[in-house]
């Protein structure tokens, strides 16, 4: 890497992360405790989920194979009415009138018809309209009239009378002579409105001496006729319920079809294992070790910790001056040995190790800052520590606290012959150290070496 400015210690960009196999599992051992309870976390919850959903399976009920029989042929024979409906339904849907029209753009056209007949009839001293009478005659004739035959279809009567339909209109004077009727038509488009309105006027007309045999002797005129073209609600709800019938009888062919599989092939429950419980705690264990491990990975790149006094070294330029003394664990002194890390074998041992350095280095009697990024005041054993070797060093060391946000720091650097920097392993970060030494090269001062606790 190269030099980032003259007269710097620093060889290293921020923008530059270093990270080796070594490191990596140097940090597993580091935080092998956080790896074992993620590891024991996946292990119970996996392994007590399973443990639970198959110790509380009931057991099986063994049916009487005539009772089976029996099941299976009631469920067949619902199995088959279902696939009727079906099929008669996906014909209703593709082919009935109702089916064909645009909600939207309905084409209605209503015929009405006047019922004119000069017999007036008395009861009970009451003029009475035989009109009317007559006029029901047409709406129940019509209601129940062969409508295939009427307009030459070979559609079922239910489905025209979906778009061919006929009632009485009611008249306020109901001593008048005269009585009234409308024919409705729905049709997809203009001329089969118009097609359907001429047969049905033609068949009406044709069954007028029929009529009257069965009623009075009167007239038929035809009054109006109009045609619209619009939205119908009557339409849209038709054919919205055409398709959820298809829907319902398509979903009930699905659970019979399950239920048969279940009765010839019953499936048979989960019998309790300790062989599987232990099989998915594991799994757990596994996958709650590696998840952890990700996260730990992801956070190593993202802060790009220090992680030890040779990659210092490396990096910075900086003289190695020493260690704080800590007991290490067995999981500490396998990531310290990967990572070659130095080693003390005691805190006089590293004091003898640290004043040595500075002596050799550091006139006495001069004054000394001590700088961290991480450290934020004297009241931390480490820096209560290493100020007490400095000053056993024979030197007049200062310290102000974290170096990012001390506002003395910057002040006590124009009073201080050398500076020295302490940091601690794996958690003090590259970017904030780069950070303070990029303000000492500002000041034209440089550092002398480095600490690391």
């Amino acid at each position: 890497m190269s030099e980032i400015k003259e007269n710097c210690n620093v060889v290293y960009n921020p923008e530059e992360t270093e990270i080796s196999i070594a490191s990596i599992i140097a940090l597993g051992f580091n935080k092998i405790k956080g790896v074992l309870i993620a590891l024991c976390l996946g292990l119970v919850l996996l392994g007590g989920w399973k443990f639970i959903s198959t110790k509380n399976v009931a057991p099986v009920q063994i049916e009487n194979p005539e009772e089976t029989q029996t099941k299976l042929e009631a469920l067949e024979e619902q199995l088959a009415n279902y696939e009727i409906q079906e099929k008669a339904q996906s014909l209703y849907n593709e082919n009935a009138p109702v089916m064909k029209i645009d909600p939207a753009n309905a084409v209605k056209t209503i015929i009405i018809y006047g019922v004119d007949n000069n017999s007036i009839a008395t009861n009970d001293g009451k003029i009475v309209s035989l009109s009317s009478f007559v006029t029901d005659t047409y709406v129940s004739y019509l209601k129940v009239a062969d409508l295939q035959t009427a307009i030459k279809s070979s559609l079922p009567n239910e489905w025209l009378r979906e778009v061919i339909s006929v009632s009485s209109v009611s008249t306020a004077d109901k001593t008048n002579s005269s009585s009234i009727f409308q024919v409705t038509i729905y049709a997809d488009t203009k001329e089969n409105a118009d097609a359907i309105a001429n047969a049905m006027n033609s068949f009406i007309k044709e069954r007028l001496p029929e009529i009257k045999a069965l009623s009075y002797e009167h007239t038929l005129r035809e009054i109006s006729r109009t045609q619209t073209i619009k939205y119908e609600k009557s339409i849209a709800d038709k054919q919205i319920n055409a398709l959820n019938a298809l829907s319902e009888i398509v979903k009930n062919i699905d659970a019979a079809k399950k239920e048969i599989k279940n009765v010839t092939t019953p499936q048979a429950p989960v019998a309790f294992s300790y062989t599987t419980v232990v099989k998915w705690a594991a799994i757990g264990a596994v996958l709650g070790a590696f998840l952890y491990c990700l996260y730990l990975l992801i956070r190593f790149i993202s802060k790009a910790p220090v992680t030890s006094s040779n990659e210092v070294e490396e990096r910075t330029g900086l003289q190695y001056l020493g260690s704080y003394y800590r007991k290490r664990s067995w999981n500490k002194k396998i990531a310290d040995s990967l990572l070659n890390e130095r080693v003390f074998a005691s805190s006089d041992a590293t004091a003898s190790f640290v004043v040595e350095n500075i002596k050799s280095i550091v006139p006495a009697k001069q004054n000394v800052l001590l700088v961290s990024s991480f450290y934020k005041d004297e009241k931390a054993p480490e820096v209560a520590i290493v100020m007490d070797i400095l000053k056993k060093a024979g030197c007049n060391a200062t310290f102000t606290g974290n170096a990012l946000v001390s506002a003395d720091f910057v002040s006590e650097l124009s009073k201080t012959d050398s500076i020295i920097i302490l940091e601690e392993k794996w958690r003090s970060q590259w970017r904030n150290i780069y950070s303070v030494l990029q303000v000492i090269s500002r000041k034209e001062k440089k550092a002398v070496g480095f600490i690391l606790a």
